[in-house]
């Protein structure tokens, strides 16, 4: 088609002359009752040769219900509802002109169903405001437009903005055939074009289609998006009638619909019930039905009456394994197939010798199944099915596009017992697939050298062996890939020396990508040799790269650099700026970069990354002025000093600025407050800068995080951050802030984290902090807050709480673990008891040591399904330890419940360039001309420190290292009682403390079940018995404590107890053995002891100590009354003292 038509469909409001008038379907606003159709004129048939035929649409009309039928229009009936409990239908007796139904994203389920020879909705749909799909990106948009006009669009998003026609059937088949142009991409098509034009890669179908762009994935159809769970907006959708077809027959209806080529179901629920309805649908050509929930066996026999068949997509959906009978008879009817997407289903290798029947197809998406588990059956069939896997993708001689990512295809197998190496051969046979364009077997786990058959392929456009674990070096004759425009090399393991110079006569490449995980994998760049190809992005990332690459001096395209993780040093690159006024993306993280010199006129960069280098100096103070249009600015891990430049606040589309750990000091440059009005994400941490928490109106006002921590900021909290409505994580902890905690704070409504820690805040915190909406953390620790905390807790979201090291004061509301992940009161003044808390399912952390807190440890802590660290310690609680604290989660099988948590905040805004790769997976296939801006998104995972007792130490741990610890401290209360035997079913525990309390009885001989216990500390108790000689089976166990105890008998030896030292025996006079030095021989029996135990309810030796503390204290007041009675010098002035003492108190009586 002429791409000067292109316009209508885009553009509505085109020339009425060049459209026909139509007729449109419209859902009414107000009402559920639709109306009859607006007469309008047939349009003419007669249309010049390179014309499209108009859009066809149907509208509903809101007022004539009377009109009389016209012959070209479809018929009332169509649109009628009635006020009967059968549910609104469509009909399809009067739509044999439709050529496109569109009604993906809308959750349909089973339930709606399509009935016998019609469309069947919930309700009449509720009007939509009209969205034009945009081109998906790197597709050509002029096809994109002619295949869309082509589409009628009877969903429930009806455009009203959309023209009708009735084509005759040529100019119909035309319209199809220009969609298949678009779809398949077709070569002759794309060498007509101009090469700066021709920007379409067919691996963009490999990306997940779950998108807002409502068809990106969708090869450019409208999709009904914004729809509710029920796919109505503001509506509840009614149920409707269950019962299932009772054959295919029963849809034989939908064959009058003679010209319909393109139906799209994609993003609903339907599940395999609905491939009857799709089988009646014979003239077919493009068939959508990803992202269901689809699942079973590949429906080849219900969709074998489609022989028109071109598109066929099935992605996302859970297609597994098992090949149907006749199956492969199925799948060779459909002769005219030629794009199959099976990609993100559950299919594993055997189904390729299945794919062997469709022999016409020239695209073939597998990306992201399980191509390498076992296989659920047995027998020699489906071994020699994965032998032969490869040997079948030979006979798909016309394949062009082969999409294997994601599918964990290793360099060998295990086969009865022994690894057989099939990863040259199934090279080697991809290898014969002549016609190959585009080739993905990334995100794999492929093994050996690069496979040198490759270079054989010299059509391919697209090859892509990222995220793989190959080694060995890069051999020269990729120079044959002359017709190579991306290549892609990511995330191996390559080794050795290799030169850019066999790149130079690939004169079409354009993208190029590599780097390793080896330290040894060096990427040379010197040389006088001069490139044929102009790049528009290179990604030489961790190449051990000394310098710039010399050869980037003749390139004067370029979109994107990446030169991040090298050795590069000196000066900055500007000169890159100055040869490349497209340069859009320039990443140099992780050099040793000295020198910050700009360029001398002004740029159009948009991203620019110097974080971790060893810049020291002024940060440029024209920076603003050069650099006017950057969105993303990292400079962060370098050692800038002075000022903040004033001419940052020119950046007035900048996104997200890091300048973090550096040292900048002063104030905030009012220029900077005032007209940075577009930034998101602001990282000032660790600097020196001073002055107050903006004090004043800000422009700031779509801030979504603002990170002020370790700085010298001072006073209140200012009333200018009352203006943040889009703060989502604010942290000015680690500062000199006074005052109390402003209650305006709480009014807003989408803030997901607040961080006032380490400051001197004073007052009571406000309820209004606990109803925020989206909060996620609260961290108000290290302050001077006083009072209790809020009575009524209500969290909608899962929230981590510190409030640590405060003068809190008053009772522990039951209701403040509901939603609660981490709650630590350490270290305040809270009092009575631990309350009988309402909810404690999604508690990871609970730490209330160091409180005034009394009465018995309450049997609802047993609830903790999900507890990783319980800290009670140092608190007056009494009573007995429960038994039932097996249930937890620190129980060996209490799996942790769906809420668990990963210890951090993830906090998502759009365009920051700090833990982005610039060389993802996504952002290589965007295009194989990367023109468009780059896009990346900030993902800040902020990991806070949880401190616990354990091996004698009090540290703090975060991150992952989280997830492994479990522990449980009792320590310093006033327990009484036995250790009950059940805690040794603890067996996730790594360190248990139960010291300083009263706990009587033995040592539970089942703590040896602990087998990851790392820390036991039982000192300061009134244990007794024999040290269990089954702990020794403990590997793990490092520090052991059970000094000043009443233990006896032998220590027992062997493995970690041959390690501890005296100190863990201490205060335990009848022990014996290594390491105390004291022999056993005259030390009464261990079996003696536990009688003598029984008998007296173990207080013998208790009772033994008070019956001699008292006979020496007699002992001693009767020789000293002896000594008095005797007439001797020393008596005599003795109890001339006492007469002294004894007059003076009279005198002070009296």
């Amino acid at each position: 088609m002429e791409t000067s038509h292109e316009h209508n469909f885009f553009n509505p409001t085109s020339k009425p002359e060049a459209e026909d008038p139509t007729l449109r379907l419209s859902s009414s606003s107000s009402s559920s009752s639709c109306s009859s159709i607006e007469a309008e004129p047939r349009p003419d048939h007669n249309l010049r040769n390179n014309q499209s035929p108009p859009t066809q649409i149907m509208e509903r009309s809101t007022n004539d219900t009377t009109s009389t039928p016209d012959p070209y229009r479809i018929p009332s009936h169509v649109f009628e509802t009635t006020t009967s409990k059968a549910p609104v239908e469509w009909s399809t007796l009067s739509n044999e002109s439709l050529f496109s139904i569109r009604m993906g994203n809308n959750s349909f389920t089973e339930i709606d169903y399509f009935k016998s020879g019609e469309l069947t909705f919930p309700q009449p749909p509720s009007p939509r405001t009209p969205h034009m799909p945009s081109p998906r990106h790197g597709t050509n948009q002029a096809g994109v437009a002619e295949e869309a006009k082509t589409a009628v669009d009877v969903g429930k998003k009806a455009a009203e903005t959309d023209k009708a026609y009735r084509a005759s059937k040529d100019e119909e088949q035309k319209a199809a055939a220009s969609i298949r142009e678009v779809i398949m991409a077709n070569e002759a098509s794309n060498k007509d074009n101009n090469n700066n034009n021709n920007n379409n890669n067919k691996l963009d179908r490999s990306v997940s289609r779950r998108s807002e762009d409502l068809s990106v994935k969708s090869f450019a159809f409208q999709k009904l998006g914004n729809a509710d769970k029920g796919g109505l907006q503001g509506s509840t959708p009614q149920k409707r009638r269950t019962s299932q077809p009772e054959s295919p027959k029963s849809y034989k209806s939908l064959r009058r619909l003679r010209n319909l080529e393109i139906l799209d179901l994609s993003g609903n629920a339907f599940n395999n019930s609905i491939f009857p309805f799709i089988n009646a649908a014979t003239s077919l050509t493009t068939l959508l039905l990803h992202w269901n929930n689809m699942d079973g066996l590949f429906p080849a026999k219900e969709l074998k009456d489609l022989t028109n068949l071109e598109l066929l997509d099935l992605s996302e959906n859970r297609f597994n394994n098992s090949i149907p009978l006749g199956g492969y008879k199925s799948l060779s009817r459909l002769r005219n197939l030629e794009i199959l997407d099976l990609s993100s289903n559950k299919f594993n290798s055997s189904v390729f010798h299945f794919l062997n029947a469709a022999t016409s197809l020239t695209t073939l998406l597998l990306q992201g199944n399980n191509m390498n588990s076992p296989f659920p059956a047995k027998g020699l069939f489906l071994i020699c099915v994965y032998l032969c896997i490869v040997t079948e993708l030979s006979a798909l001689v016309k394949l062009k596009f082969l999409d294997l990512s994601g599918n964990g295809f290793s360099g060998s197998m295990e086969l009865q017992g022994k690894s057989v190496h099939i990863f040259n051969f199934s090279i080697k046979r991809i290898c014969k697939l002549k016609n190959l364009q585009e080739l993905d077997i990334s995100q794999n786990n492929l093994v050996g050298e690069f496979p040198l058959c490759l270079t054989g392929l010299t059509g391919l456009r697209v090859l892509d062996l990222s995220s793989n674990q190959m080694s060995g070096k890069l051999p020269s004759s990729l120079a044959n890939l002359e017709s190579l425009e991306y290549f892609s090399l990511f995330d191996n393991n390559f080794e050795g020396f290799f030169s850019l110079d066999s790149l130079a006569n690939l004169s079409m490449l354009k993208v190029f990508g590599v780097n390793s995980r080896s330290n040894s994998f060096q990427v040379v760049s010197e040389g006088s040799w001069k490139p044929k190809f102009q790049l528009n992005a290179i990604a030489l990332r961790s190449c051990n790269l000394v310098k710039v690459p010399h050869f980037l001096l003749h390139q004067k395209d370029l979109r994107q650099v990446d030169l991040s993780d090298n050795n590069i040093s000196g000066q900055f690159p500007s000169w890159l700026l100055a040869n490349n006024t497209k340069l859009d993306v320039l990443l140099l993280r992780n050099n040793y970069l000295t020198s910050f010199q700009l360029p001398r006129s002004a740029h159009n960069l948009l991203f620019l990354d110097l974080s971790v280098n060893k810049f020291n100096h002024l940060l440029p103070e024209n920076i603003g002025w050069i650099l006017p249009h950057l969105l993303s600015l990292n400079i962060s891990d370098n050692g800038f000093q002075g000022s903040m430049p004033s001419s940052l606040g020119n950046m007035k589309s900048i996104n997200n600025l890091d300048i973090s750990h550096n040292s900048f000091g002063g104030k905030l440059p009012r220029s900077f407050v005032e007209g940075c009005y577009s930034l998101s994400i602001l990282k000032l941490s660790h600097n020196k800068l001073s002055g107050e928490v903006f004090p004043e109106s800000t422009n700031f006002t779509r801030v979504s995080q603002l990170s002020m921590d370790n700085n010298h900021f001072n006073g209140t909290i200012g009333q200018g951050l009352r203006r943040l409505r889009s703060l989502y994580m604010l942290d000015v902890s680690y500062n000199n802030l006074t005052g109390g905690i402003p209650s305006w704070i709480g009014e807003n409504q989408f803030l997901g984290a607040l961080q006032l820690s380490n400051n001197m805040l004073e007052g009571v915190i406000h309820h209004s902090l606990f109803n925020i909406f989206s909060l996620r953390l609260l961290d108000l620790s290290a302050n001077r807050l006083s009072g209790g905390l809020p009575q009524e807790v209500s969290f909608r979201t899962p929230v981590v709480l510190y409030l640590q090291d405060n003068n809190l004061s008053g009772h522990i509301p039951d209701t403040l673990l509901a939603n609660v992940v981490v709650l630590d009161l350490r270290n305040n003044r809270l009092s009575g008891n631990i309350p009988e808390f309402i909810n404690t399912q999604t508690t990871n952390i609970l730490l209330l040591r160091g409180n005034n807190l009394t009465g018995r440890i309450p049997r609802q802590l047993c609830g903790l399904s999900n507890i990783h660290l319980l800290d009670l310690a140092n608190n007056r609680l009494n009573g007995s330890i429960p038994s039932c604290l097996s249930n937890t989660s620190l129980g060996l099988g209490k799996e942790d419940a769906p809420y668990g948590y990963s210890f951090g905040v993830a906090v998502v805004a759009p365009g920051d360039s700090t833990s982005t790769d610039s060389f993802s997976y996504l952002s290589l296939k965007m295009s194989v001309y990367i023109s468009d801006p780059f896009r990346m998104a900030y993902l800040s995972d902020t990991q806070y420190d949880i401190e616990f007792a354990t091996k004698h130490r009090y540290d703090a741990y975060r991150g992952g290292i989280l997830n492994y610890l479990y522990g449980l401290d009792l320590s310093e209360n006033e327990l009484t009682g036995e250790i009950p035997s059940e805690l040794g079913d603890l067996l996730r525990l790594r360190a248990l403390n139960l010291s300083h309390n009263y706990l009587s009885g033995v040592v539970p001989a089942t703590f040896s079940g602990i087998r990851n216990l790392e820390s036991l500390d039982l000192s300061f108790n009134r244990l007794h018995g024999r040290i269990p000689p089954q702990l020794t089976e403990l590997s793990s166990l490092a520090v052991f404590n059970v000094s000043y105890n009443n233990l006896s008998g032998a220590i027992p030896q062997g493995k970690q107890f041959n390690t501890f030292e005296t100190l863990s025996y201490l205060g335990n006079l009848l022990l014996c053995g290594q390491p105390t030095n004291t022999s056993c021989n005259n030390v009464t029996s261990p079996e003696s002891d536990n009688e003598l135990v029984k008998d007296d309810d173990g207080q013998i030796d208790m009772v033994s100590f008070y019956w001699s503390s008292a006979a020496t204290y007699v002992t001693i007041l009767i020789g000293l009354v002896a000594s008095l009675s005797f007439d001797s010098l020393w008596s005599r002035f003795w109890f001339y003292i006492v007469e002294v003492f004894i007059n003076k108190v009279r005198n002070l009586l009296w």
